[in-house]
């Protein structure tokens, strides 16, 4: 039971970790719209490159959150390793 506290204090100080120096999305890689034209283009329903954008955003969620998980994992068992 006394390996439960460092256990979780490794395992949060590994999460604060991973947040500060996580990946954080370019800003010049957002697209710009344009001034608005003389006349009115057809309705889209969304900008163009709008669902790769979103679908690289969550495989960087998806990717930092595996590797927290991994990296808590082997925390754990690392400080786990020996105990009675």
């Amino acid at each position: 039971m006394r390996a439960v506290r460092p256990a979780a204090m490794a395992f949060v100080s590994l999460v604060v970790l991973m947040i500060i120096i996580g990946p954080r999305p370019a800003l010049a890689g957002v697209p710009q719209l344009p001034a608005a034209p003389a006349t009115a283009p057809p309705r889209a329903t969304s900008l163009p490159g709008a669902e790769e954008a979103s679908q690289n955003e969550i495989d960087d969620i998806l990717t930092s959150a595996a590797i927290v998980l991994v990296s808590g994992v082997a925390g754990i068992a690392g400080l786990m390793w020996g105990r009675p």
